[in-house]
């Protein structure tokens, strides 16, 4: 690939580029090697990511809720803070927050124009250019470099070690484990030890570290291990009722641990745009609750947070990489009710993204819980408009499984009750 003299400009071009041209070349290496060309691409950008402290947040779940619980406390501190999160729902902006909101487009040329040499040099030089996640993220942090941002809350991908965001070098960054789980198997491997081992990997030597409550104990005692050796301050955050108030409260703890005079630590807690994590929205009379949860503990975590509320139907897809039949014990216990369904989608850091099969989905459903009512609709379209048909005005719709199906979801539903 080739890159042009002048960087995509607008909405349209940025998008084009982002999401479809740069996909396209192909995956960049994996691995160390992987991890050694993403930080001489930051390097060559100027390493944004130390722009500012920073608070790097990794685990298999609840990471997005955890960058949008301490954004909300350091911009109601009085901070200017950046924030990468990954992945977008609906709106590729979703991934570089600047004070908890969307950058302008034009935030966003103005980064672009800045990491155009970069790229055009790691293009020349590596004989590929950076990935569609090197770029977001250095995209993020640009943003929030150039907004003057005190504090930059940094969601990390897959794993830790050999992840782009393990090239936050500064010594005083703040690490936030979040619960860890079975994920993303092909890459971070089967076993829980490993798979704790590469998500701490993050873990800078001397540094402060914040663990939220571990489901499994094997992955607390390696989070443990690696703080021992590191010569890391570990805080374990006391367990919450709910999802959400956990990630409040290791966002507490973040902030109480600062040592920064300039926060208002009485200030009130700011608004953040975090789309696609319990998002309620009301739609022809019914309430309809979007969530991307796309692994066990997530779905979990959904369960835990409608355990006060009655869905009368759920929307199911599930992305085919997941682990379907762990992914469908937990689905089973949102409500009695399921459309299975599946998606074909286009996505930023692959060109396609597929899901399981309806009907292998619904095998899967009714082989946990025989006596789930399951229906098979392929195409979420199909699947919303018959969501919508099952249902009255004041009943509740949960659409779950992956963050690939929740725009269409969105869509569909306002296409048949808007």
């Amino acid at each position: 690939m080739v890159l042009p003299d002048n960087p995509p400009q607008g909405r349209a071009e940025i998008k084009r580029f982002v999401l479809e041209e740069l996909p396209a070349t192909g995956p960049p290496p994996r691995g160390a090697a992987g991890l050694a060309r993403a930080r001489r691409f930051f390097e060559r950008a100027g390493n944004p990511q130390h722009a500012a402290r920073q608070i790097h947040i990794v685990g298999t779940a609840g990471k997005g809720t955890a960058v949008g619980a301490t954004v909300a406390r350091l911009v109601g501190a009085g901070a200017r803070v950046g924030a990468h999160l990954s992945p977008h729902v609906y709106d590729l902006r979703e991934r570089f927050l600047f004070n908890g909101q969307l950058p302008s487009w034009g935030d966003v040329d103005a980064a672009m124009i800045e990491l155009w040499p970069a790229l055009q040099a790691t293009t020349s030089q590596e004989g590929h250019p950076p990935s569609f996640f090197e770029l977001t993220t250095a995209l993020a942090w640009t943003i929030g470099r150039r907004g003057g941002a005190d504090y930059i809350v940094t969601e990390a991908g897959i794993g830790g070690q050999y992840d782009a965001t393990n090239a936050i070098d500064r010594s005083d960054k703040i690490t936030v484990i979040m619960p860890i789980g079975y994920d993303h198997l092909e890459i971070l491997g089967n076993d829980l030890e490993s798979i704790a081992r590469n998500k701490a990997d993050v873990i800078p030597r001397g540094g402060l570290v914040v663990m939220a409550p571990q489901i499994h104990q094997t992955a607390a005692a390696v989070v443990r291990h690696v703080c021992l050796d590191r010569e890391a301050h570990l805080v374990e955050v006391a367990a919450a009722p709910s999802w959400q108030r956990q990630a409040g409260l290791v966002a507490d703890v973040v902030l109480q641990r600062l040592d920064d005079p300039t926060l208002d630590r009485a200030g009130s807690i700011a608004p953040v745009h975090l789309p696609g994590r319990m998002e309620m929205v009301a739609i022809g009379g019914r309430q309809i609750i979007l969530d991307g949860a796309d692994n066990p503990m997530k779905l979990r975590g959904v369960q835990e947070a409608l355990e006060a509320t009655e869905p009368t139907v759920l929307v199911a897809a599930l992305s085919h990489e997941k682990q379907l039949e762990a992914c469908a014990a937990e689905l089973v216990g949102i409500a009695d009710v399921i459309i299975a369904s599946d998606f074909e989608v286009l996505a930023g850091d692959r060109v396609v993204r597929r899901s399981w099969s309806a009907v292998g989905l619904a095998r899967a459903l009714k082989a946990t819980r025989p006596e789930v009512e399951v229906h098979v609709v392929s195409s979420i379209e199909r699947a919303v408009a018959s969501a919508v048909e099952i249902t009255k005005d004041g009943e509740t719709i949960v659409a779950t499984g992956s963050f690939m199906m929740l725009d269409p979801v969105r869509t569909a539903a306002r296409a048949s009750l808007g």
